[in-house]
């Protein structure tokens, strides 16, 4: 329930998502829903850990009880609300509560219970509480669902200006979903006005913004809004995060206003697909140009030139034409992000404005997305043979990087467009052209390979430091391509990941080595698998790897799971859930390239770590700097310290190996010992015995 995310998530003791909505004081005039919705959020507010224990306390609950929240914080809800503890979930109950002078008052409350992200957490609980004198048991059930039913649009943010939760009227009136719009600046929803003024305005005068603007809705239209934001503040006038308010101010002019709205033929926009036209698409263009020169972002513009309508007129006719450039538009706008422009500037021509590119890298994979979602027939069902032929070609320029002003950019984009091929994107510059072409190169082939899963694993081998005995094997991937020949996997990994199939493929990994293990039946052999930042957060990763080794049968004490030392540091909470789940199903836990990130020994603790693999460079400098070995050795003392064995990766000499041993490390891997090899090779070295003879070696 969104409303939870308005209260607030806490971790102990912090908020996750922010601090609760309470301003200091109430909204004057009030009266309107949007008004109320304020001085609900300023009612007495108390949350709790599963075990009953304060871990917030907002101060109109200071006001309330009499004491300080750093008070209560950390003692046990019930000596201040002894109903607390059997109090059913949504229905207001009245008791009675000490104050901290001694007397008891009488209370209304209402228990709501907040989902949290984290999978291993307990939900806290959360008590709506006030003086049972000051108002009636319906205004408090009516203060806990207020976020909800509220007809005015309302935006709650973070103290980074980004959308914390959305309404469900925000939504209806936006055409966005509440999870879209996660992250997003609401600034960039609207435009006219001093819109670009709101955060200076709100940051720097009274809190207070008012104006009468234009929101861009999902579906391209522009609809007129009254709009009020406000500085969220704390007890100290300390700003923690800001509420915006949205009136729509066609609203109750009636269904045929409405539906022209909705379906507008007005001035700026095009009467047959909803988007703007080109007057609006020109207006949007040189405000996101001139926000961008302010900001130092950069912006990308992306014609879109479709071919084959005249083809399909002359053999279908005009309504077929009508048909597709409809479907192109809604195809356009689908793949977009809530602020970015698509709009339709003639017959065959579409564009798109993309505020906050980032790299230039990423209008390129924007532009394969399109291409991509454009590609697909549009007239699904009917012979191959008779499906007329719809091509895009995209050209793409960058303000600032190509053009210094929206007319050089307008003027780029079309020179870029023009170079294009059918079916084809190119870029007006010409070093970031050759870059997107041998991209689009790699992934044509990467989609070929992943259809005909030509993607071969190989496996490395590590060794016990003192004897030489294989004691496990790392799976890797390797690709090599009919047309690119053998592709590194510094350079398929990257593509893997901006095509967004790393999920499946890393899946398909697991499984293809859990039924290499049952094949080879080597008892004591580990098998280690890499595991990505995004295969790991992935909601149905967890259920995922369970159905593989229940199909496979794999032995999960003999798998490990490798992870980067920078997924230990970012986003620690569901990394513990994560890596303690798949430690309950017997999987072990490697921290790969450990000593490259800023993992301390307190993390380190916290997470089920079955080994540790050092960061190659460590091996490396040992043999250009004998004082490389004092932050081996600490990385190895450390280590053994909390019974963690270390293995050496990247050992490559004789010498690297013999210091290796010297500090200690309890397994070794690298190119000297072996270098990856298909499974059939491997278990052929494995059964002959030791794989690096060590008696030529110093103990």
């Amino acid at each position: 329930m969104r409303v939870a995310k308005v209260l607030g998530r806490f971790s102990s003791g912090r908020a996750i998502l922010g601090r609760p909505c309470a301003p200091s004081r109430p909204c004057p005039g009030g009266g309107s829903d949007s008004e109320r919705l304020l001085e609900a959020l300023a009612e007495g507010v108390v949350a709790t850990d599963a075990a009953g224990t304060i871990r917030f306390c907002n101060q109109a609950g200071e006001r309330l009880f009499g004491w300080r929240r750093r008070e209560a914080i950390g003692h046990a809800v019930t000596d201040s609300l002894p109903a607390f503890q059997d109090l059913p979930e949504g229905v207001v109950v009245e008791t009675s509560a000490p104050h901290a002078k001694g007397a008891r008052f009488p209370v209304e409350l209402v228990l709501a219970r907040v989902p949290l992200a984290e999978e291993n957490l307990s939900p806290f609980k959360i008590a709506v509480v006030r003086a049972a004198s000051e108002r009636g048991v319906e205004d408090i059930r009516l203060d806990v669902v207020l976020f909800e039913t509220v007809h005015d649009g309302v935006i709650v943010c973070e103290a980074d200006r980004r959308v914390m939760a959305a309404n469900p009227a925000f939504e209806t009136m936006s055409g966005w979903s509440n999870d879209a719009l996660q992250g997003v600046e609401p600034r960039l929803l609207l435009g006219g006005g001093d819109s670009g003024d709101m955060w200076r305005v709100l940051d720097e005068e009274d809190g207070r913004w008012r104006q009468d603007t234009w929101l861009r809705r999902r579906d391209g239209d522009d609809i007129p809004v009254h709009v009020t934001a406000v500085v969220l503040r704390d007890e100290e006038r300390r700003s923690y995060g800001y509420l915006v308010l949205l009136n729509d101010r066609l609203a109750g002019e009636g269904a045929g206003e409405d539906h022209a709205r909705r379906h507008p033929s007005r001035a700026g926009y095009d009467s047959l697909t909803g988007l703007p036209n080109h007057m609006l698409f020109l207006d949007r263009l040189a405000q996101t140009v001139w926000e961008a020169t302010r900001s130092g972002q950069r912006v990308g513009l992306v014609s879109v030139a479709i071919d084959g309508l005249a083809a399909i007129e002359a053999t279908r006719g005009a309504e077929a034409v009508v048909r597709v450039i409809r479907e192109v538009a809604e195809r356009l706008t689908l793949g977009m992000r809530p602020y970015d422009t698509v709009a339709r500037l003639k017959d065959n021509r579409f564009a798109l404005v993309m505020p906050n590119l980032g790299v230039p890298h990423n209008a390129g994979i924007v532009g394969q997305r399109v291409l991509k979602a454009l590609a697909r027939p549009f007239f699904p069902g009917e012979e191959a043979e008779s499906e007329m032929p719809v091509r895009a070609r995209l050209g793409i320029a960058l303000y600032p990087d190509d053009a210094p002003d929206t007319d050089s950019l307008l003027c780029e984009a079309e020179e870029a467009v023009s170079r294009a091929e059918e079916g084809g994107c190119c870029f007006y510059n010409s070093e970031l052209n050759a870059e997107a072409q041998d991209r689009i190169v790699l992934w044509h082939e990467l989609d070929a390979t992943i259809a005909r899963g030509k993607f071969h694993i190989y496996y490395q081998p590590s060794i016990e430091a003192h004897n030489g005995q294989v004691t496990a094997v790392e799976a890797l991937m390797r690709w090599k391509s009919v047309t690119l020949g053998t592709v590194l996997p510094s350079r398929f990994i990257p593509a893997i990941e901006e095509a967004g199939r790393m999920e499946d493929l890393g899946l398909w990994l697991v499984e293809e080595v859990c039924l290499q293990q049952v094949a080879w039946r080597l008892a004591a052999l580990r098998m280690s698998i890499n595991l990505s930042d995004r295969q790991m957060r992935h909601p149905r990763f967890l259920a995922a790897v369970r159905a593989i080794l229940a199909k496979t049968g794999a032995d999960p004490h003999r798998l490990e799971f490798e992870i980067s030392e920078d997924m230990l540091v970012h986003d620690t909470e569901s990394c513990v859930a994560t890596l303690w789940e798949l430690r309950e199903m017997g999987i072990g836990l490697v921290v790969d390239d450990f000593g490259s990130g800023v993992t301390s020994l307190h993390n380190l603790r916290r997470f089920p770590i079955r080994s540790v693999k050092v960061d190659s460079r460590y091996v490396r400098e040992l043999e250009q700097d004998a004082e490389a070995l004092a932050p081996l050795n600490a990385i190895v003392g450390m280590s053994h310290s909390l019974g963690l064995p270390v293995i050496a990766k990247g050992v490559e000499t004789g010498r690297e190996l013999e210091q290796v041993r010297a500090c200690r490390c309890d397994e070794a891997q690298g190119f000297l010992i072996c270098p990856p090899l298909p499974a059939e090779e491997i278990l052929r070295r494995v059964e002959a015995g030791p794989l690096f003879p060590l008696t030529s070696l110093s103990p």
